[in-house]
């Protein structure tokens, strides 16, 4: 996306490590509203090929990051996509989102996408516990923080391994 997750981690204190899109005009978009110039930390890639070989390349991260946040593909569940299938292929990359999360070993993890992932909830929970994430999901109105838009968006908010189950 434009980076606005990244933007809002960022005020709060955190510091950028990488970035992954498999859009390059997204990339584009990030980069020039971000970082403009920096580049090595900001990957045009496809997260299914990343997970599958491990993040060979960016191993020297694991269990350095605080957080891990991102919203994987939501074509799928969206209410917009008018032809949305129950078996989109769309839908299962929030766990490609999940293994990243268990290579990297972050404390907490943020997990942003429209409502219509909520029907999903009970599994991308279970999916979380399964890698030792506790959390739930929480339903946001934009407007409500002081957003200028109209938009619902449903966050996954997961504690790691060394909290307790909420």
């Amino acid at each position: 996306g434009a980076g606005g997750l990244s933007l809002g981690i960022e005020q709060n204190g955190y510091e950028h490590a990488l970035s992954i899109d498999f859009d390059k005009d997204s990339i584009a978009t990030y980069k020039f509203n971000r970082y403009p110039g920096k580049s090595k930390s900001i990957l045009c890639d496809d997260i299914i090929n990343l997970t599958k070989n491990k993040w060979k390349e960016w191993e020297y991260l694991i269990n350095k990051i605080e957080i891990i946040a991102g919203g994987p593909p939501c074509q799928g569940f969206s209410t917009a996509n008018r032809r949305r299938l129950i078996d989109d292929p769309r839908n299962e990359l929030y766990k490609n989102f999940v293994q990243t999360v268990n290579i990297f070993k972050p404390k907490v993890v943020i997990m942003e996408n429209v409502q219509g992932i909520l029907k999903r909830t009970t599994d991308i929970r279970n999916d979380f516990k399964n890698i030792g994430y506790y959390g739930d999901a929480l339903k946001l109105r934009a407007q409500d923080f002081g957003i200028p838009q109209n938009r619902v968006r449903v966050f996954f908010i997961m504690l790691g391994p060394m909290y307790e189950e909420l």
